[in-house]
């Protein structure tokens, strides 16, 4: 059995990263991932049939993943394991401002480029851009920069900026330089807005800065984007098509920020919903589940999704709980899903980034499907879980999460009914069921919601004081009964804004930085979670 060849990684976002390779003689193929460095045979694994590509989802954001693929060519046969490959998801977007690049912690040459930014370059004779010593303004070390000629072009792309900092508002401060004043030469660089950062013809352009009389020398430039009226999230620069046979640029002592001549951002209303994903263990030939958590207080939300190569969205289907379970899918077809809130009277979020996730084949979950889950008997940190099962398996899966956490935890039970422990008390909790057969697993069952017992509100929560109140930036938080875990503070949209370490009865948090205005504290004890707010003076 051949040992699988051309394996590339490709698609990057957030939390995915695509997996494509030959197929060979082989229909069914072992994919085994883990960050990088990671010890062979202690990563996850993915079963493909069919169709030697696979989207790996659920990853962490900003980092770099190994991954390994094995043939399976029947009868026991299975191929050496690939060489490995690497690939990195993309980075966090950009919250605070300003955001500043000055391009010189990345060494110089053509393998120079900023870590989280972008690239897209269709000049054949190399690559550009990259970070270049040779164009370094002033005492720095390394300016970006740019060349191509003919019809053929480069676009560097930033980090992606936050729904909740909108693009009109921001300017671009940076120097500028090209090179030569030669006939056919234009030392120019467009500045725009994209979508998306894979595909170029999401690039808006919002205005073009030229070099100075001597092209080789650096001035300074600033665009601004309050013109700008799309929905894309990631400035870029592109060199080329500027009406010349060559094109020459660089950019040094980059500055993004607030523009004062803009209109001021207005508080977002409905926040965008986050950790959008869609578990491979729900996954089956023709069904899915989604899940996601609330970006803020809103309560319903519309989810729109598509096969991955089609040009347009489904309509967008009207949802009052944070989940959804797909139906009728074909078999080995990758579909794209994204989600946004509905928050009535204040209007829509934007849209989430969309997560990209493929069907099974036909033959990948030969296993039955378990039905009728259900949940009873909570206790303070359990619950009794039972269901039918449709085959012939005794051994299950049982997949739960915390409702709001996009963490899902699994347990293996050798039977049912199954008593699932080590849970919270007073908290609610989703869970499903998969069957484990010798061919692979089944697919999903229904999904249950329940909420375990509380221990009592004079237990922990009227033990729990937050003092002062109203305060200057510093208070304290003391629970005499109960050790304190950690402490999480909210904006009123429900946004984390800081997070403390306990593991005593008593903290004093540090919210200087704090604007004036109300905050929610969300205190997880050692018995339960206790909601407080605090006013900053």
């Amino acid at each position: 059995c051949p040992r699988p060849q051309n394996v590339t990684v490709s698609n990057p976002s957030q939390n995915s990263l695509t997996l494509s390779w030959a197929a060979g003689s082989a229909q069914s193929w072992t994919v085994e991932y883990g960050l990088a460095g990671f010890t062979q045979g202690t990563g996850a694994t993915v079963q493909v049939q069919g169709t030697p590509t696979t989207t790996i989802t659920g990853l962490t954001s900003s980092s770099t993943y190994d991954f390994y693929v094995q043939a399976d060519c029947g009868s026991g046969d299975v191929s050496a394991w690939s060489f490995k490959v690497s690939g990195s998801t993309l980075c966090d977007v950009v919250t605070a401002l300003p955001y500043t690049e000055n391009f010189d912690s990345y060494g110089t040459g053509t393998t120079a480029y900023p870590n989280c930014w972008s690239k897209i370059n269709t000049y054949t004779s190399g690559e550009r851009p990259y970070c270049y010593s040779s164009y370094a303004y002033g005492g720095s070390a390394a300016g970006l920069y740019f060349y191509t000629s003919g019809t053929m072009y480069n676009i560097a792309i930033t980090p992606e900026f936050d729904a909740t900092i909108p693009v009109n508002t921001l300017k671009a401060k940076f120097m500028f330089r090209g090179n030569s004043s030669s006939s056919g030469y234009v030392n120019a660089l467009q500045v725009g807005v994209m979508t998306n950062p894979m595909d170029a013809t999401t690039f808006v352009p919002v205005d073009t800065v030229y070099a100075g009389s001597t092209p080789s020398t650096y001035e300074s430039r600033e665009v601004s984007f309050s013109n700008y009226t799309g929905t894309g999230h990631f400035i870029a620069f592109k060199n080329g098509l500027l009406g010349g046979s060559y094109y020459y640029a660089a950019i040094d002592n980059l500055v993004i920020e607030l523009d004062s001549n803009a209109t001021p951002p207005t508080p977002p209303t409905c926040q965008v919903p986050t950790g959008l994903t869609v578990p491979a263990s729900s996954i089956t030939q023709t069904t899915a589940s989604a899940t996601w958590n609330a970006g803020g207080t809103e309560t319903a939300w519309d989810l729109q999704y598509k096969q991955h190569n089609a040009t347009s969205w489904g309509n967008a289907i009207a949802l009052t709980a944070r989940s959804y379970n797909f139906t009728g899918l074909t078999a080995g077809t990758q579909y794209d899903v994204r989600v946004r809130a509905n928050c009535g009277n204040d209007g829509y979020s934007d849209w989430t980034t969309a997560v990209t996730f493929q069907t099974a084949t036909q033959s990948q979950n030969p296993c039955e499907d378990p039905t009728g889950l259900t949940a009873s008997n909570m206790t303070t940190n359990s619950v009794v879980l039972d269901w039918t099962e449709n085959g012939t398996s005794t051994s299950w899966t049982v997949n739960y999460q915390e409702s709001g956490v996009a963490q899902w935890s699994t347990a293996t039970a050798n039977e049912h009914p199954y008593t699932l422990t080590g849970l919270q008390p007073a908290t609610t909790y989703q869970a499903y069921v998969v069957a484990n057969c010798d061919d692979g697993p089944s697919g999903v069952s229904n999904m249950v919601t329940f909420t375990t017992e509380g221990t009592g509100i004079t237990d922990y929560e009227l033990a729990t004081s937050l003092y002062p109140n109203p305060n200057n930036g510093q208070f304290t938080i003391n629970n005499e009964q109960f050790t304190i875990k950690n402490v999480d503070v909210y904006d009123v949209y429900g946004k984390l804004l800081k997070t403390v370490e306990v593991n005593a009865n008593s903290v004093m948090v540090d919210a200087n930085e704090l604007s004036a205005g109300m905050y929610f504290v969300r205190i997880s004890t050692e018995k339960g979670v206790v909601t407080k707010s605090f006013v900053k003076k």
